[in-house]
């Protein structure tokens, strides 16, 4: 989705979506663009023969992982079948299905997985293959220290590059790191990433940034603007601090959303609050009665209706978690929380409802106020009125 021309690397269904495989390729199929120059991609790491192997490490390690409505990319983090990817490219999924290839970048197999855990604000997610044994290889991440001008290649798999089987093609692109990592937060993230200019594309979210002297993971790709080549990538090292902890089952700073703050292309706000992109089902947010396309406008007291990135929200979750690994349901502090919903006003006479509650509390979302068309205003209602008659949000 389109995010002042920066763009979420997934491929959801959505309007406007940046890229899905825009670019130039070879006749494999493969994105081959390094700084304008037309390389075999099996050549970007080097002529040896060592530096082949390590490719071939990357081509079989990168996984194209399909949702039940999106898609995207990651890449295995050892033998037992963990796969990093982004937070919003598998919540609120019913399904995900991961496709594997060989060394010669053919078809290995399709397996179904289950989500690990998720990190939302840091937009990290592992999941687990349900048939580990089908694992033919892993990356491993790279341990020094990460500097501009540093050579990296960007692999995953462009949701509009296929073959003319309707096959999705593996792809790989260099380039260099632009801007040491730093903590920054954006419109649907709070986290510590760099920029480098490896080109991606709609579907190489979640797909492993690699230091081209190692083979070795230095980033998780997320974002991307099409339209200059500039890229940005979760930085390796703070990734690995959160997937140590997620692998053991640990949620952190999460309520089981897929957050956004929208704007219009001249940066001025669009909605209210944190736009809820998807749900998951089971967790915090979910259980209250949370739904895809609910703005929350305010967390612990805090307004959010005027924020323009994620900062504030993700500030909250940091300071008073929502998660407790030691919790049989990952049930930790309790939150108040507001959240606006548009619905149908042919339907409902309103426009928008007011709902309130508490993450990990024990009751759904209450109704207390809605605004009506007639009257033009915001209206109380009735104490004791669930949000839940306004099933789904407009």
């Amino acid at each position: 989705m389109k995010r002042l021309g920066l763009s979420l690397v997934s491929c959801m269904v959505l309007v406007a979506f940046v890229g899905c495989g825009i670019g130039e390729t070879s006749g494999t199929g493969k994105i081959v663009e390094t700084g304008g120059t037309k390389k075999d991609p099996r050549t970007l790491l080097g002529d040896d023969n060592v530096s082949k192997t390590l490719y071939s490490q990357v081509v079989t390690a990168t996984v194209r992982i399909q949702g039940s409505t999106n898609s995207g990319s990651g890449f295995l983090i050892n033998e037992e079948g963990y796969i990093v990817t982004n937070n919003h490219v598998v919540v609120g999924q019913s399904t995900l299905k991961v496709h594997i290839q060989d060394k010669d970048e053919k078809s290995d197999g399709i397996i179904s997985a289950s989500v690990v855990a998720t990190a939302e604000c840091a937009d990290l997610a592992v999941i687990k293959l349900n048939e580990p044994s089908y694992n033919s290889g892993y990356l491993n991440w790279f341990t020094g220290e990460i500097t501009a001008r540093t050579t990296v290649g960007s692999s995953g798999f462009p949701g509009d590059n296929k073959n003319s089987y309707g096959e999705y093609l593996f792809t790989y692109t260099e380039g260099v790191i632009g801007s040491k990592p730093d903590y920054k937060s954006t419109t649907w993230a709070s986290t510590k990433f760099f920029s480098h200019d490896s080109l991606i594309y709609g579907g190489n979210s979640g797909g492993p940034v690699i230091e081209t002297d190692t083979g070795k993971v230095i980033g998780v790709n997320y974002a991307g603007y099409a339209s200059s080549g500039r890229s940005f990538a979760i930085s390796g090292d703070f990734a690995k601090r959160y997937v140590d902890r997620m692998i053991k089952g640990e949620n952190i700073h999460s309520i089981g959303i897929s957050p956004n703050i929208l704007l219009n292309k001249d940066g001025t706000r669009k909605g209210y609050g944190v736009f809820v992109e998807s749900v998951d089902t089971g967790r915090q947010a979910s259980d209250i009665g949370m739904k895809a396309g609910d703005y929350i406008v305010s967390l612990e007291d805090t307004s959010l209706i005027k924020d323009k990135n994620l900062k504030t929200y993700c500030d909250i979750l940091e300071k008073k978690s929502p998660n407790d690994p030691n919790d049989a349901n990952d049930r930790g502090n309790e939150l108040s929380i507001k959240i606006w919903r548009k619905v149908d006003p042919k339907k409902f006479g309103v426009l928008m409802i007011e709902c309130s509650g508490k993450i990990n509390g024990d009751k759904p979302l209450e109704l207390k106020r809605a605004y009506y068309i007639d009257d033009k205003k915001w209206i109380n209602m009735a104490a004791g009125n669930a949000c839940s008659q306004f099933k789904e949000p407009l």
